[in-house]
């Protein structure tokens, strides 16, 4: 009960107290006399519950919805649940946080591969540049609304790099499911 819920402080009549506070696990650890084995009714008689959906795992940035906590309201049967508001982000916002930081970090890893002393050869040199403007020509080949999240783009595959053949033997290191999929 402890480590996945937060909690709010309740009069006598079990009715929420200040509409700002709320207690993490640690501080009603200390409040329960460092117990974390404590029920219910202990906590209703120190003056707390506890508030069901307080946690979620979520990390903004990392999907096309953005999560954030909303009001904690009293349920009929006296218990207290988090709300929550998820709201899409824009295409722009997808751009940057999917797209813009790799493609940086792939353009200027290939930066070497055009400078006059690079030690390729002109053909190879020419299959970087095809691989530099294909990273460049990106953002206008995505359906922004299809996107969900930075595992969605694919993208251009660099010049020497090995792309597995579709009946390439499974990673033997790889749990997969049963249709071949990872966990």
């Amino acid at each position: 009960m402890l480590e996945f819920t937060n909690y709010i402080k309740i009069d006598a009549s079990g009715n929420r107290v200040g509409a700002d506070a709320i207690y993490v696990s640690n501080n009603i650890f200390q409040i329960m006399g460092e117990r974390s084995d404590f029920t219910d009714a202990e906590l209703t008689e120190a003056g707390y519950a506890s508030v069901i959906d307080s946690i979620r795992s979520y990390n903004n940035g990392d999907s096309a919805v953005d999560i954030v906590p909303g009001d904690i309201v009293k349920n009929e049967d006296g218990t207290f649940t988090q709300q929550w508001s998820e709201t899409e982000i824009t295409a722009a916002e997808k751009r940057l946080r999917f797209l813009e930081v790799t493609r940086g970090f792939y353009l200027v890893n290939s930066d070497w591969t055009q400078a006059a002393d690079s030690p390729l050869s002109d053909a190879d040199k020419a299959l970087w540049v095809t691989y530099r403007q294909a990273l460049r020509d990106l953002p206008a080949a995505i359906t922004w609304d299809d996107i969900k999240g930075a595992d969605d783009i694919v993208w251009p595959v660099k010049p020497g790099a090995a792309i597995p053949a579709a009946d390439a033997t499974p990673n033997p290191f790889l749990d997969e499911d049963e249709d071949g999929t990872p966990d």
